[in-house]
């Protein structure tokens, strides 16, 4: 009767994180099928094109898969990328792989702009059916067939190495066949293309089975798929990427011994954080954060997911240091929860402070149209430390000026607008804790002043974001009292 009692406890610690179906898996078949998703096309006249810079001024890894269902004129920031992984080549149970559709044609401009920036290419081979990759790795046949096929497909291409993506993984799989597999292939590549890259994009947490320092000792690095905590099997709305809150989330995942703890400890460098560009939809019983799930709605890509939160009320969680907005519609709830520049920014400092080889994205053009997570990737990994702080205080919105300085007792932020626009200020604590919030209407020249003193009732170390629908500006402040 106890153990009958303690499997119905696991259970239910594990609705919300038992992952019937991963983001990758599920956005190949909504979007990959017809290779067509919604395109904000209004938004396209914000992103600017970049000027020609060398990738390795970059102070790490910025690894972004870029799915065949976005290929179709991508705006990427190729200065701003150190790997792209072609996705997908589709592996099927006897080690054959498929080429992504239109590939190489479609693909052609891609190919030659990351060549020009000197960014790698990486194939990224995939398998989502659990028997298929028990067959892959545990048949000899198979795998000598993969590894050929992997072999021959990089020297055909002139590709930069390999990642890959099998997920769903038997847990009997999970320990040592998989490990097993990946260091056969890994010595493989290696000897036959020299300097080449072979990766695995690994789960967040460690469900069961996994043994992720053998699994990272058996290629050159992981990346760490850091989503996917909330998702369409959730039984409650949440953020695919929680920083902090719950039981599980991604600082959790690079802590505990039982998942990243170690590794960060010892091989910080075999370890990229891969972050969303993208959230999720549902239709829920209130518009109470969290609250229980209706129905399932849709993923929400990046591009989508901004302009529907300027225009339904941006919310800031403090719970998990993630945004999310609510709405009602003929009568029934929804609530969305997604990552921008100021969350993501709190995971890149994560990942820089743990010292990881890098950061990843999931998927490159979901955030079609806007500069916003670029121009944190470039604050965080082009720029100094001291020269990050000052840009996000004064280079990120051209439509708005904002300073902060102490005096006469009292730290003072002063916005000055150069349009008419809307503007929102956020104060988070050091720890992501929303202090305050406030909109704000500031007309063409109009100055804001405000006093932080009252507004925050301790002595802290501030951070301000200050969003407009242009744009955006972030920085630190002390207040004293």
């Amino acid at each position: 009767m106890q153990t009958i009692y303690a499997v119905l406890v696991m259970l239910l610690i594990f609705t919300n994180t038992v992952f019937t179906q991963s983001t990758h898996s599920l956005h190949k078949q909504l979007y990959g099928s017809s290779q067509t998703v919604s395109k904000n096309v209004e938004t396209f006249r914000d992103f600017q094109s970049p000027s020609l810079k060398n990738p390795k001024e970059l102070n790490g890894v910025v690894f972004g898969y870029l799915p065949y269902w976005e290929i179709d004129n991508p705006t990427l920031r190729y200065d701003l990328l150190t790997h792209i992984a072609l996705f997908d080549f589709e592996a099927d149970s006897l080690g054959k792989i498929s080429l992504p559709p239109s590939f190489p044609t479609s693909w052609n401009s891609v190919i030659s702009q990351a060549r020009l920036n000197g960014v790698k290419l990486i194939m990224c081979v995939t398998n989502f059916d659990a028997s298929q990759i028990n067959y892959i790795i545990s048949n000899s046949q198979s795998k000598t067939t993969i590894k050929n096929s992997i072999v021959n497909l990089i020297k055909q291409y002139d590709l930069d190495g390999v990642n890959i993506d099998f997920e769903g993984l038997a847990t009997a799989d999970r320990g040592t066949p998989i490990n097993t597999f990946m260091t056969e292939l890994t010595t493989f590549v290696h000897t036959e293309v020299p300097g080449s890259e072979v990766s695995f994009a690994a789960p967040v947490i460690n469900w069961s089975g996994w043994n992720l320092t053998g699994l990272a000792n058996s290629c050159d690095y992981l990346f760490i798929m850091g989503y996917d905590f909330y998702g369409s099997w959730s039984d409650v709305a949440g953020p695919s990427a929680p920083l902090i809150g719950d039981t599980y989330n991604i600082s959790y995942a690079l802590s505990s011994n039982n998942n990243y703890g170690p590794l960060v400890s010892s091989m910080p460098e075999k370890l990229i954080l891969g972050l969303p560009f993208y959230g999720n939809k549902w239709q829920t019983k209130s518009l109470t954060p969290n609250d229980s799930v209706v129905k399932y709605s849709s993923s929400l890509f990046y591009r989508d997911a901004y302009p529907q939160s300027q225009q339904y009320g941006k919310l800031w969680s403090s719970k998990y240091s993630v945004p999310y907005f609510t709405y009602t519609s003929s009568g029934k709830y929804y609530q969305a929860w997604f990552d921008d520049s100021l969350s993501l920014g709190m995971k890149f400092n994560l990942a820089k402070e743990k010292k990881l080889r890098g950061v990843g994205m999931w998927a490159l053009n979901y955030d079609k149209g806007y500069n916003h997570l670029w121009q944190i990737i470039e604050n965080r990994f082009v720029l100094s430390n001291e020269q990050s702080e000052v840009a996000d205080a004064n280079s990120r919105n051209k439509n708005l000026a904002v300073a902060s300085y102490y005096g006469k007792e009292e730290t003072v932020l002063k916005m000055q607008s150069f349009k008419d626009q809307s503007a929102t200020l956020q104060l988070f604590s050091i720890t992501g804790e929303l202090l305050f919030q406030q909109n704000y209407e500031i007309s063409l020249g109009e100055t804001v002043v405000l006093s932080l003193n009252q507004k925050v009732l301790s002595s802290a170390v501030v951070i301000y974001a200050v969003t407009t629908p242009t744009g955006f500006i972030t920085g630190k402040c002390l207040i004293v009292k």
